[in-house]
């Protein structure tokens, strides 16, 4: 399932993310890339909205294409979030672009894992909301990136055991 050639579209990445810069994607097809808001308030406030990269027909074809919109991507783009969903919006994987490259997030393998995942997003949330108050913005910006990180890991549970297998063959 993942040797298989890639024949997706190769997208043209701009440094504002602009989503008139994407080709319309085909809604036919199963993963979407999409990437996520740096800024994950702006995006729950409705400021901001993930822009749909592109469809593709498997999840190889959308972990290569993040790949390489990550190596067309300059260093000085603020870090982003990429999710590949499923057709029914499920999380399959997430990683955060930065630097020219994509640092995947490991699914987690169990339930007792993802809440213990969801305790610690949650807990750096609330010490960011603190921080905002105190005006520390880089340190505020520091505890949602690391937030964000790790909700990345929260992939649907249909999805975890592929999305692990899927990273172990990218390696």
């Amino acid at each position: 399932m993942f040797d298989q050639e890639f024949h997706a579209r190769k997208a043209t990445p701009t440094t504002c993310f602009d989503a008139d810069a994407f080709p319309s994607p085909n809604p036919d097809l199963p993963f979407v890339l999409k990437l996520v808001a740096p800024d994950r308030g702006a995006a729950m406030a409705g400021q901001d909205r993930p822009v749909e990269l592109d469809r593709y027909a498997s999840l190889a074809d959308a972990m290569f294409a993040a790949v390489v919109l990550a190596q067309e991507v300059g260093p000085d783009v603020a870090p982003h979030m990429m999710v590949i969903l499923d057709r029914e919006e499920r999380l399959v994987l997430a990683g955060e672009l930065a630097d020219g490259a994509i640092a995947w997030c490991n699914p987690v393998l169990s339930a007792p894992e993802a809440r213990s995942v969801l305790r610690e997003a949650s807990g750096l949330r609330a010490r960011a909301s603190q921080a905002a108050g105190w005006r520390e913005h880089g340190f505020v910006a520091h505890l949602r990136r690391r937030a964000d990180q790790l909700e990345g890991r929260l992939v649907d549970p249909l999805w975890r055991a592929i999305a692990a297998r899927a990273l172990q063959v990218a390696a």
